[in-house]
């Protein structure tokens, strides 16, 4: 490029390549929403390619196990109906057989403990060695009342998290961990904020 001083030349170059690179590839895990109404809830979930053999969603700290989703494939072998079984054991408030990951299930329980600040979602996936273990891949602080959140994996074991609710807008945030803040109390004062650490929200 006549005329055109080297320096520039590489820079555009490299900007160039920079343009030209792909975003971090994100993997879809699950999608969870709470709607409370009265004394009931009306939970539904959406789940990724990963979701293959079953999941868990827990009310925390109580502990409640609030809803299971299994494949029926996998629900039909041995290690399935002992997974489902223990399940039982934990008191499921409702347990889904539909095939995973296609099933969008929803399901109306009881509501959840009044004490309660934050829901976990683990998936069962099966290890290298061929056993099974039950991964937490999201637990959303959003307080006792309705929500909705989704959780996707980045490169580099980094969660991608959102929520809304509550009059607020969706907030996302990218953390290496599967705990996340998200404040939802709207209308004004606002106080609709997502974070990888605690949050102080504003009264409801």
């Amino acid at each position: 490029m006549r005329g055109v001083p080297r320096g520039l030349i590489v820079a555009a170059l490299v900007l160039g390549q920079a343009l030209a690179m792909p975003a971090l590839a994100e993997e879809f895990l699950v999608r969870v929403r709470g709607e409370v109404v009265g004394a009931r809830l009306s939970l539904s979930a959406e789940f990724g390619p990963a979701v293959r053999l079953g999941a868990k969603i827990y009310s925390e700290p109580s502990h409640t196990l609030l809803f299971v989703a299994a494949d029926p494939g996998f629900a039909a072998t041995a290690e399935g109906d002992a997974w489902l079984q223990g399940s039982r054991d934990e008191k499921a408030l409702a347990i889904v057989t539909s095939p995973l990951p296609a099933a969008r299930p929803t399901v109306e329980i009881k509501a959840r403990p009044s004490a309660d600040d934050h829901v976990a979602v683990s998936i069962l996936r099966r290890e290298p060695d061929g056993g099974l273990q039950d991964w937490v891949v999201s637990q959303a602080y959003t307080g006792a009342g309705s929500f909705a959140f989704s959780t996707s994996l980045l490169e580099k074991e980094r969660f991608h998290h959102c929520c809304e609710g509550g009059g607020c807008p969706q907030m996302c945030v990218d953390c290496t961990r599967p705990e996340f803040w998200c404040c939802l109390v709207y209308p004004p004062p606002s106080c609709c904020e997502i974070s990888c650490y605690a949050l102080n929200c504003c009264p409801p």
